[in-house]
């Protein structure tokens, strides 16, 4: 429960990180069709580095433990769907870093944060599925009885006994 807690408020602070990456990035789409002028690129400017900022975080909660899985995997000879998505998410970042420090080129740092996001909150919701499942299942096991009956044939005749549910 304690890790499950604690995964949550990752996802909260990653989310409210990630939707304020999303205002800017609509914002800077927004003035994208905007005559250039001296306000209008320093803005630009401005929003491109504050999405970094706002960005960074995300990478370290949720980024790092994937990144680990990925070269785990990796390390055994093992493609898995976290090196695809670490991939795409590692892409995304460099090239809008590299506009970010140019100043020109359109960034994608959402993507990355809503990648880090939408796949954490799926294991989340996944790992919670599976301990609730897995209670359910140990509650019902104290429900079984300690003995069972069996009928046992032989020729014509049938003869019932108790034996330990174990034995079933």
């Amino acid at each position: 429960v304690g890790e499950s807690r604690w995964m949550l408020t990752g996802l909260g602070i990653s989310l409210f990180f990630t939707l304020n990456v999303v205002m800017m990035t609509m914002a800077l789409w927004a003035y994208a069709d905007q005559p250039d002028g001296r306000f209008a690129a320093a803005l630009a400017d401005f929003l491109r580095w504050i999405a970094l900022l706002f960005t960074i975080p995300v990478l370290a909660w949720l980024g790092v433990p994937l990144a680990r899985n990925a070269i785990d995997q990796l390390q055994r000879r093992q493609l898995s769907t976290d090196l695809l998505l670490m991939t795409g998410v590692i892409a995304a970042f460099g090239y809008s870093v590299a506009s970010t420090v140019r100043g020109i080129g359109h960034v994608y740092f959402e993507v990355s944060c809503v990648i880090l996001v939408l796949v954490t909150l799926g294991r989340w919701l996944e790992a919670t599925g599976r301990r609730q499942a897995s209670e359910a299942l140990n509650a019902l096991e104290t429900l079984l009885p300690e003995l069972a009956h069996r009928v046992v044939y032989s020729g014509s005749k049938s003869q019932e006994e108790s034996i330990p549910l174990i034995e079933v």
